[in-house]
């Protein structure tokens, strides 16, 4: 008769398991170590052969030219944020030197020229002088788009004797974008406004007012535009070459568009000898409050 089906109890399958994978990893494990040492060994050799060549590609094969393609995006990134910032951020307001004239008996004038060398952005700002005089009061400015030498005075200081270390001191500046989607460039914009024409100036330092002598500064200011303005003013400076002897400022009731204004102001007090003269309208084309019919 065959043997009967031997049945094992868990714990003996259990046993049995262990025993032949025992069995089996005595049998086997000197292959398999050999087998894993392979492996490692073929990893190693790959990373090492891969680290080598990447040592070689990056110093002789691409590397060089990779370099250079990353110096020619960085320098036009640069050149592009330099321009995207030169476009976005308003380059400081130049100033002159203060400048210091005696107007009359302890009284003293002090004048100093700002410029913006910015074609999109014009300025507000509140401006006074500090000297061995003290301080003056603050006045208010605007300073347009590409201005050049724009005076800012101080009238009738008073001061014991001439003012020293006089420097001119700016306030509550604000940068200002010019709208170029409403008006298109500024050039236009003050083409169509501020064209002006300025001729005739003439200085009589003769001039006689209740027999006295004073200056007399005459000019005639045209404008061909289609705007007229309320009150525009106009500064005065009397000079000898390039520096200034005398400042005055003077202004008009209105200047309409297409008409023409015959201007006069007396100098009194002593008349500045002067060779030249120099005429700055000032006006504020920003204020619509300004303009005349608008």
């Amino acid at each position: 008769m065959p043997d009967e089906p031997r049945y094992y109890t868990p714990e003996e399958q259990e046993f049995l398991r262990k025993y032949r994978f025992s069995t089996w990893w005595l049998g086997h494990r000197h292959g398999i170590a050999k087998v894993i040492k392979i492996i490692v060994f073929m990893a190693a050799l790959v990373v090492l052969l891969w680290g080598m060549w990447v040592h070689v590609d990056t110093l002789f094969v691409r590397g060089p030219q990779e370099t250079a393609a990353l110096q020619s995006v960085f320098a036009t990134q640069q050149r592009d944020v330099r321009a995207t910032t030169k476009g976005t951020i308003a380059e400081p307001m130049v100033q002159g030197p203060v400048q210091v004239m005696q107007s009359g008996e302890g009284l003293y004038d002090l004048v100093a020229r700002v410029s913006n060398p910015n074609a999109d952005w014009y300025a507000r700002f509140q401006y006074s002088f500090h000297s061995s005089a003290g301080d003056t009061a603050p006045q208010s400015a605007v300073l347009l788009p590409q201005a050049e030498q724009l005076p800012l005075v101080v009238f009738a200081t008073p001061a014991a004797a001439t003012p020293r270390d006089a420097e001119l001191t700016i306030s509550n500046f604000v940068w200002i974008r010019f709208d170029r989607h409403a008006y298109g460039t500024y050039e236009t914009f003050a083409q169509n406004r501020l064209d002006w024409t300025i001729e005739n100036q003439g200085y009589d330092q003769t001039f006689q007012v209740d027999n006295k002598t004073v200056g007399r500064v005459t000019f005639d200011v045209e404008n061909p535009t289609s705007y007229g303005f309320y009150s525009p003013s106009f500064i005065i400076l009397l000079k000898q070459g390039t520096r200034i002897v005398g400042v005055s400022r003077t202004t008009i009731s209105d200047l309409r568009a297409g008409e023409r204004e015959s201007v006069s102001l007396n100098w009194f007090g002593t008349p500045p000898p002067a060779t030249t003269i120099e005429i700055v309208p000032y006006v504020d084309p920003f204020d619509t409050q300004g303009y005349i019919g608008i």
